[in-house]
């Protein structure tokens, strides 16, 4: 059934041959008649229609070919308007600009093919489709027409240094290497090397105008599009082990406290990986000493360094900033045809934590060094909470009777905002529910600004120049304060908000893919019946929101089908029937009930 939604948000019945004349998300004049007082809509005017592209799948009828969106809301064919495709095969995918809307008195919806997307057995089709309707590329630079030279670097030469690498089994674009030693009153002297791009092409060389464009690689299941060519970023400057990489390295000294030194030092250098680990390698060699893939003992030594390194850390940000809290990551294990194998969970080791702590410090260090050399960089930046919305924090804040505000200074302060996580981390489910709207989000400025999410001053990432273009001037940023005759990159918002979109982009793809991979994972689990354990991470009227615990898939458990009579209460997020109260936080049985072909929604029921 279709229907339209007034301006006052009033649902109206559409019948099935205005449809014929509409697609999905079209503004429209109608009018409004009643029967057997039932009201019904008939459209009379177009006035714009939200359509603009859109990908779909050649079919022939009667010798002439049409395109069938992939969007399965889009239930028309539409006829080719025009074409450079010359040999159009069926179900092969396109990308179609819309051209002529049937509303207009006219006979059909137009479309004009731009490209193709993918070859009708293409096992990627799903991932291209996906990236190619966010107007997202879903191949890397063209790898033919580039090539790399090292640029005139004075470096320093840290080869006989064993430096470790710590990443994923398959990671190929390896752009961090750790080095440790003792300092003296038991601190620790760690250098951090990050792989160096921007030494094999300039600022405004096409190469640098397309990563621009790209923003960063894109991260799908089973799939990546790197931002930039795979000969650079997984050969030439990838820090494949026992090769000498050219690298921007800072070293920094932590004190017995955990406790950055202030006097950084950043500097360009050679180095000479000794091992390329894994996080379950790592893992298991410090937590059951079991072998590593290396026989070299400075290796091991390096790592049992950066446990103990990556231990003061902990507690010093423990007690002085705000630590993320630990969550399970689930990664899909594909078969040849994308079809899902396994999904895993992983949950975070002491590996996964000496890598995150070496790079936030890595990352805090650039951001005070380009706050008080330049006053200016690409800096991450968060305010906690939503300052627009103060009234409204207030007014709760008063309800709950707390108050986490300085009436001295307009602005939270950090260690106020750190006293507030600390203190919501130890409420219940409804009340985060209440005050999560008010959380701010995390940024990008050129001017420095505190990360109070992280509960530091001023925070620069620059650890993955080879995938993020934000880390790459930041790169620059560096090595023209460190080498005078470097020019200094020109900042502009405009980037940033290119940035921030494309970021939201590339979630919204890996979503698609993540919920179209899920879908098909746990139809043999509805046709068996499987029982899952799952948790309620959002209560509405509507119903339950939920989190399969085994493999991190979202579901829908509607309200009507536990109980007919069950009532929600809105203040504490919370449906309660006769025999069941509902809350955030509370783990169910539940098994598959549903699932939506079209949009992927998984609705399941409650095993009582």
């Amino acid at each position: 059934m279709w229907f339209l939604e007034t301006e006052k948000k009033e649902k109206i019945f559409l019948s099935q041959k205005f449809m014929k004349q509409l697609i999905n998300g079209d503004k429209i004049e109608a009018i409004i008649r009643e029967q057997d007082k039932k009201k019904y809509a008939e459209p009379i005017k177009l006035i714009s229609s939200e359509l603009e592209s859109f990908t779909g799948t050649a079919i022939k009828k009667n010798n002439k070919f049409f395109i069938v969106p992939d969007n399965a809301l889009i239930n028309h064919h539409f006829k080719i308007e025009e074409s450079n495709i010359i040999d159009m095969k069926e179900n092969e995918t396109f990308l179609c600009n819309f051209s002529q809307h049937k509303m207009n008195n006219k006979t059909s919806f137009n479309c004009k093919v731009q490209f193709k997307v993918a070859e009708s057995d293409d096992i990627f089709k799903k991932w291209k489709s996906a990236l190619a309707n966010l107007n997202l590329p879903f191949h890397g630079p063209n790898e033919q027409e580039v090539s790399f030279a090292l640029n005139d670097e004075k470096l320093i030469d840290l080869t006989e240094k064993p430096f470790v690498t710590i990443d994923g089994p398959d990671t190929k674009d390896i752009d961090d290497a750790l080095y440790i030693e003792k300092a003296s009153n038991n601190s620790y002297k760690l250098t951090i090397a990050i792989a160096d791009p921007t030494s094999y092409f300039e600022h405004e060389s096409t190469l640098d105008e397309e990563a621009r464009v790209r923003i960063s690689t894109i991260y799908l299941p089973g799939m990546n599009v790197p931002m930039l060519p795979k000969k650079l970023s997984e050969e030439i400057c990838s820090l494949r082990p026992h090769q000498k990489k050219s690298t921007l390295c800072c070293e920094v000294i932590i004190d017995e406290n955990g406790q950055i030194n202030k006097d950084v030092h950043f500097f360009m250098a050679w180095i000479k990986s000794q091992g390329q680990l894994s996080y379950e390698q790592v893992f298991e060699f410090l937590q059951n000493k079991t072998n590593l893939p290396t026989s070299n003992p400075l290796v091991e030594q390096q790592l049992q360094l950066l446990e103990l390194f990556c231990q003061k850390r902990l507690s010093y940000r423990h007690k002085n900033e705000i630590l993320f809290k630990d969550q399970n990551e689930y990664k899909f294990e594909l078969n040849e045809d994308n079809s899902v194998k396994n999904i895993k969970t992983e949950s975070k080791n002491i590996a996964h934590k000496i890598v995150e702590e070496a790079m936030i410090v890595a990352n805090q260090v650039a951001g005070h060094f380009l706050a008080t050399k330049l006053n200016k960089g690409i800096f991450n930046t968060n305010s906690g909470l939503d300052m627009a919305k103060r009234t409204e924090i207030e007014s709760l804040f008063k309800k709950l009777n707390i108050n986490f505000f300085d009436n001295n200074n307009e602005n939270l302060t950090i260690e106020n905002y750190k006293n507030y996580r600390e203190w919501l981390d130890e409420q219940p489910g409804y009340i985060k529910k209440r005050l999560r709207k008010f959380n701010a989000h995390t940024s990008l400025s050129t001017d420095p600004g505190s990360h109070y999410g992280m509960g530091i001053q001023n925070y620069a990432t620059w650890t993955s120049p080879i995938r993020k273009y934000s880390d790459l001037l930041n790169h620059r940023l560096i090595k023209s304060i460190i080498s005078v005759d470097k020019p200094i990159e020109e900042l502009n918002s405009d980037f940033l908000d290119a940035s921030i979109l494309k970021r939201k982009l590339h979630r919204f793809a890996e979503r698609e893919i993540n919920n179209f991979l899920y879908a098909n994972f746990l139809k043999n689990h509805k046709l068996n019946n499987t029982i899952f354990k799952a948790e309620v991470f959002d209560v509405t009227k509507a119903g339950l929101r939920l989190k399969l615990i085994e493999n991190g898939a979202s579901v829908f458990l509607p309200a009507n089908s536990i109980d007919n009579k069950i009532k929600f209460n809105n203040e504490l997020f919370q449906l309660k029937s006769n025999e069941c109260t509902f809350d955030i936080g509370q783990v169910l049985k539940v098994s598959i009930l549903d699932i939506n072909d079209e949009n992927y929604n998984i609705t399941v029921k409650l095993i009582k």
